[in-house]
C-alpha cells in the first residue's frame, strides 16, 4: 500500500484505488439545502430490529439526522446515536481509524462513483496491523494520500488529533464535482464529519470540554476550528463555481493543469 504526499490545512487520509495519483495543492456562493433524511431511525426507544443474518435485535435510537450532524463540539452526541450511524453505511469500521467511510455512498445514479473505489478518513497515526489488513486485503486500497505537510508529518506525535474534514473535505468535494455528484449531496458528505470523528473528539479538546467558564473568544474559536458547518461547504463550492469556468473542471484544467482529455479520464475512472 503506498503512501503519496501533499499540503495543506489539516490532517487527513484519502484512500483509493487509482493507480495514477497526482499530488496537488487545493485552494480554497452557491445555494444549497441539505438532503439529510429527517429522521433516520423513526422508532421508539422500547422497540427492535433484527439484525441482518444474525440471530440478535438491537434497539434502534430514534434520532433527526440533520440535529445530529449541526451538534456543536463542544457538546456531545448520545453514544447510542453514535453507535448507530457509524454501524452503517457510509462508514466502514477499520481498526485503529476513525471517520473513515466510502465516498461513494449512497447515492446510486448515472453520475455515481464506483462503490469501495474511494475512501475518505481521518488521521491514519493509530491504525492498527488488524486495520491495515482491512484496508489491503478486505477493501482493496493501494494508495494511500497523506495530505499533511512534511511538517506535519515531522512534528508526530502531537496532542493534536485530526478529524479528516478540512482538506479532506476539499479534495473530497472536488472528486464528488468532477463525478458530477449535485452541491446538495457534496454538503451532506461534508457535515457527516462531525459524527465520524466524534469518536476523538475528548482527545482533540480535553480538558476543555465541560469547562462552564469558557471565554467568548475561546469558546469562538474552537467552533470554528473544529466546527463542520455545512455553510462552510456551501462557500467553498460557491467559490469554485464561480471563480473558475467550468467550476470545479475549470480548476482543474486552468489552475491544476489538468489536460480535458485527463479531466475525462479521471472522470471515467470514477464512475467505473
Amino acid at each position: 500500500m503506498d503512501t503519496e504526499y501533499g499540503a495543506g490545512k489539516s490532517a487527513l487520509g484519502l484512500f483509493t484505488h487509482l493507480t495514477r495519483p497526482r499530488s496537488r495543492r487545493v485552494i480554497g456562493q452557491t445555494s444549497v439545502h441539505l438532503q439529510l433524511p429527517t429522521v433516520i431511525a423513526n422508532v421508539s426507544e422500547t422497540d427492535t430490529i433484527s439484525e441482518f443474518n444474525m440471530g440478535s435485535s438491537v434497539q434502534v435510537p430514534t434520532y433527526v439526522l440533520r440535529d445530529v450532524v449541526e451538534t456543536d463540539v463542544l457538546n456531545a452526541i448520545s453514544a447510542d446515536v453514535v453507535s448507530h450511524i457509524l454501524a452503517g453505511p457510509p462508514f466502514i469500521s477499520v481498526p485503529g481509524l476513525f471517520n473513515f467511510r466510502d465516498l461513494s455512498y449512497p447515492h446510486a445514479t448515472l453520475t455515481s462513483l464506483k462503490q469501495n473505489y474511494i475512501f475518505r478518513s481521518g488521521m491514519l497515526a493509530f491504525l492498527e496491523e488488524e486495520g491495515k489488513v482491512k484496508l489491503t486485503t478486505g477493501l482493496g486500497v493501494k494508495k494511500v494520500f497523506d495530505l499533511r505537510t512534511a511538517a506535519e508529518r515531522d512534528r508526530f506525535p502531537s496532542p493534536e488529533i485530526e478529524a479528516g474534514k478540512d482538506r479532506t473535505g476539499v479534495l473530497a468535494a472536488l472528486i464528488l464535482r468532477i463525478a458530477g455528484y449535485s452541491p446538495d449531496i457534496i454538503v451532506d458528505d461534508y457535515v457527516l464529519t462531525r459524527v465520524g470523528f466524534e469518536p476523538v473528539r475528548e482527545a482533540l479538546y480535553g480538558s476543555l470540554l465541560g469547562k462552564k467558564d469558557l471565554d467568548e473568544s475561546t469558546t469562538r474559536g474552537i467552533l470554528v476550528a473544529g466546527g463542520i458547518m455545512y455553510e462552510t461547504m456551501v462557500q467553498f463550492l460557491g467559490f469554485v463555481e464561480e471563480g473558475f469556468e467550468n467550476g470545479a473542471e475549470g480548476y482543474l484544467r486552468n489552475k491544476l493543469g489538468f489536460a480535458s482529455e485527463d479531466i475525462e479520464t479521471i472522470r471515467a475512472n470514477l464512475r467505473g
